[in-house]
């Protein structure tokens, strides 16, 4: 994984099981056996990559045990860096959407993000709304972060903006006690 990460960020899309079995120092044989193909491979290093950022998120925000401050983060983390990381986003260059798309068309990308809303969700499942399921709240929260990625919410590249919106939208649709709201796009 690390060689084909190298590959992309030296060459861009234009490499081939070839040069990353080289760079890797195995055989294109053993490349195949791990791999079914170069699309294969870009998911397998997007799920790298994804992984370094979940470890970031996680070592930035989990400090704190409020539900809140939790989701805000993490969206305001993905709207800002996840957006901006240059091996997601050459890795999403040939897709009309970028980073949403890869992630949205990828079901091990998406499970995986899916799923660490849920493990978060199920710790604090006596904060959330009644009757919530961590693993409905985790597809959702997936759904926003691709909106945020998207551009489809104004604003979505301004952590101030996205605190804002997830404070008005989102966490009154998941939280039991969600914080005041307010205007969100800078108008009254």
């Amino acid at each position: 994984m690390d060689a084909a990460e190298s590959c992309f960020a030296e060459r861009g899309l234009d490499i081939t099981m070839a040069d990353v079995a080289r760079r890797a120092g195995v055989t294109r044989a053993v490349l195949y056996r791990h791999f079914d193909g170069r699309d294969d491979l870009v998911i397998g290093v997007a799920a790298q990559v994804m992984d370094r950022h979940v470890a970031q998120v996680i070592s930035d925000i989990t400090p704190t045990d409020d539900v809140a401050d939790l989701i805000s983060g993490s969206l305001v983390y993905v709207a800002t860096v996840v957006r901006r990381d240059p091996i997601l986003v050459l890795l999403s260059s040939g897709s009309e959407h970028g980073v949403a798309s890869l992630l949205a068309n990828s079901p091990l990308l998406s499970d995986m993000v899916t799923g660490l809303y849920e493990q978060v969700f199920a710790l604090f499942s006596d904060r959330l709304r009644g009757g919530l399921v961590p693993g409905d709240v985790g597809r959702f929260i997936l759904g926003v972060a691709l909106a945020l990625l998207l551009d489809v919410i104004p604003g979505a590249d301004d952590p101030d903006t996205v605190r804002r919106y997830v404070a008005t939208f989102v966490l009154p649709a998941i939280v039991a006690s969600p914080p005041a709201v307010g205007p969100v796009f800078g108008s009254d």
